[in-house]
């Protein structure tokens, strides 16, 4: 492989001082015929490009060349740098760490290299701009390349592939490259890099790993960041196209993964089929349980689960088959659950009962999976103490049912009917209902007959048939309520007694009215209630007087109430003269 080498030009002159972007190598006494010393030394100044930097010393460090040799620091002869006749050393360093500078003396410069200036002889010389020995210089550069044949892939890969792209990089410079970082690139987008050293005249080998994809046309390049100072910055890249194979790809979207089914149950079978990098024209698919049995076809479908399938976790594949792109299996996991037994209801026939008063408790049960006769069903009830008493249940047809008769203690009983199937899968209904005991409710008034609008002190005490009394304080559902005339008058409620009382007032007309006192129980949450009759007279008002009209009548007069028609209260006075 043969390429083009770029040149290099290194600018010098003497000036009495270097300008700002210049670097002083040495200082002269005159501009020929001339001893060197270090900068400042001698008035003349040899300044060079600031690229470069120099000192006289002893020994150059790794990273500088030596341009000449000296015989001492300063008003010194000078000598090839190939020579060893002196100690001192003129060292000169280049600021770009990746280059490096070469001098020698000869007749005349290379095309690649620059005139720094001129020396009387080889050795023991002046140093002079008309001399016929030439310090020559040149400033080694790597040159990086990619080697545009040597991205080969020997077999197609496939979408999501993982393949290892090994690229040949050259260094067609003359000065080696450390840390040169290659990058690589699919569609513009960076994907991978590595780091290697290519000595000058040689290739190395750098390596990208590639997940495959739609994006197939692929760039290479050297020193991305141009961190490296090469002979030739634009042939530090190549693109390459990659062809891939497309893939096909199912996506199943009913059934979900880890969805619930029961056996018996009708099953939506629904998935896409599509490529990577485009759509798929043509297909056929092909649903199957984990058996591999096919139970269905096409994009949409049903599958019925037998009533007799094994339950438990179940694959569903899906298998499309393309012409041109390949196969693809998807599956998702469900799970075949067993039906468990159907309860309807649960019927209480009273909703609640008395002390020794019978209740029949019942619940209609079926079963996809088994016959009703085969089926295990229990009645529970749970008394207010939590105490449970089980029965297995009577059956006639569906219904299962058992008799319960009540007993202390009052209150709300919980009952549950717990059917099981020959799988040992078992559903539950629970309901309430309410054992309780009549209240005796006695009433107690300050007076009977009272005046219109006049208050009214009741009390009384709340007690059960069993003698118990009944304290509604500590529940704030029950209480005590007083009704005049169906209107509510007053709430109260009971003490620990099961005392209560209250103040009401009478309404405002005359007439007889029935007092009904209704207290909830707390235990059961029945309402109870007693009556009691009153009697509301008017008020009179002011007493009587006498207003004399004239001498032989006298008259009297009388505010007095009367009640009219509509049963409204009108004040009147009543008048009655009489002849003396």
């Amino acid at each position: 492989m043969l390429y083009a080498k770029a040149s290099f030009s290194l600018t010098c002159n003497i000036r009495s001082s270097c300008l700002s972007n210049e670097t002083c190598i040495f200082s002269l006494y005159d501009t020929d015929n001339s001893h060197i010393a270090s900068c400042g030394y001698f008035a003349n100044r040899l300044c060079c490009d600031d690229i470069i930097s120099a000192s006289i010393k002893d020994n150059c460090d790794y990273n500088e060349a030596i341009m000449l040799l000296a015989y001492k620091e300063n008003d010194t002869h000078v000598e090839a740098p190939t020579l060893a006749n002196y100690g001192k050393k003129v060292c000169v360093r280049y600021q770009d760490p990746s280059n490096f500078l070469n001098c020698s003396v000869r007749d005349a410069c290379l095309d690649k290299e620059t005139q720094i200036i001129t020396l009387y002889n080889e050795t023991n010389a002046h140093v002079g701009l008309s001399y016929d020995y030439k310090l020559c210089c040149k400033i080694l550069k790597p040159d990086l390349v990619v080697n545009s044949s040597s991205l080969i892939i020997t077999e197609t890969p496939r979408y999501g592939d993982a393949v290892e792209l090994n690229i040949t990089i050259w260094n067609i410079g003359d000065y080696n490259a450390t840390n040169a970082n290659v990058s690589c690139y699919a569609n513009g987008t960076y994907f991978d890099s590595d780091i290697i050293n290519v000595t000058m005249g040689e290739s190395a080998i750098a390596r990208c790993l590639w997940i495959t994809s739609c994006s197939n046309n692929i760039t290479i390049k050297v020193d991305p960041l141009n961190l490296i100072n090469e002979h030739n910055e634009t042939n530090n890249e190549a693109s390459f196209t990659i062809n891939i194979q497309d893939v096909t790809i199912v996506t199943i979207n009913s059934p979900k993964e880890g969805e619930n089914y029961y056996r018996n149950q009708t099953i939506f079978l629904n998935a896409t089929v599509s490529r990577f990098c485009g759509e798929v024209e043509e297909y056929n698919l092909t649903w199957y349980n984990a058996s591999m049995h096919q139970i269905a076809t096409g994009k949409e479908a049903y599958w019925q689960i037998p009533i007799n399938y094994e339950i438990g976790p179940e694959n569903i594949y899906a298998k499309a088959v393309t012409i041109n792109y390949g196969n693809a299996t998807s599956y998702v996991t469900i799970n075949i659950l067993n039906n468990p037994p159907n309860i309807s209801e649960l019927m209480f026939e009273p909703d609640s009962i008395l002390i020794n008063e019978s209740i029949t408790i019942s619940c209609n049960v079926s079963d996809v999976e088994n016959a009703v006769e085969d089926l295990k069903v229990n009645i529970s009830i749970r008394n207010p103490y939590g105490q449970w008493n089980n029965a297995t249940a009577s059956r006639i047809g569906n219904t299962f049912y058992r008799e319960f008769v009540g007993s202390d203690p009052v209150g709300t009983y919980l009952a549950k009917c717990l059917a099981c199937d020959l799988d040992n899968d078992c559903s539950e209904r629970n309901g309430t209902f309410v054992v309780y005991r009549p209240l005796r409710i006695s009433i107690n008034l300050n007076a009977t007959e009272v005046w219109w609008n006049e208050s009214i002190l009741i009390s009384g005490i709340v007690e059960r048939d069993d003698g118990s009394r009944v304290d509604t304080s500590q529940d704030p559902y029950s209480d005590v309520r007083i009704y005049v005339r169906n209107i509510l008058s007053a709430i109260t409620e009971t003490n620990a007694l099961g005392e209560y009382n209250a103040t009401i007032y009478a309404p405002l007309a005359v007439g007889t009215y029935i007092i009904n006192v209704t207290v909830r129980d707390p235990l059961t949450t029945k309402l109870s209630s007693n009556t009691m009759q009153i009697y509301v007279k008017p008020s009179y008002g002011e007493e009587k007087k006498e207003v004399e009209e004239s001498r032989n009548v006298g008259c009297y007069e009388k505010p007095i109430i009367i009640q009219n028609p509509d049963g409204s209260l009108s004040r009147v006075i009543a008048k009655v003269c009489v002849l003396r």
